[in-house]
């Protein structure tokens, strides 16, 4: 089965753009997972940089401001899909009969 990779370009990894999910979830999906919401996190962060860098700098460009926004949001929103599908797969686990 082919490895599946969630690159920067679907916003969830920029910074192991070149790395599989498939690895990390060789050590576990918890760790997979953790890496996925640390990803998350230093998007935020970088967009919020980019808005300080706008307001308060002066020096900082609102397109790559807006881009960095994109790309904070389009990864939440996949991570929050993401955890509902996982939250959907554990209900009906849940509901079979053993």
């Amino acid at each position: 089965m082919d490895d599946i990779r969630i690159t920067g370009g679907a916003g969830i990894s920029p910074a192991g753009a070149g790395k599989s999910l498939g690895t990390a979830a060789g050590k576990g999906f918890g760790e997979a997972l953790k890496k996925a919401v640390q990803d998350i996190d230093l998007l935020q962060k970088q967009a919020d940089q980019e808005i300080n860098r706008v307001q308060l700098q002066d020096n900082g460009s609102i397109h790559s401001a807006i881009i960095a926004l994109e790309k904070a949001d389009l990864s939440l929103r996949t991570m929050i899909q993401v955890r509902n599908k996982v939250l959907e797969a554990y209900q009906e686990v849940m509901r079979m009969s053993v």
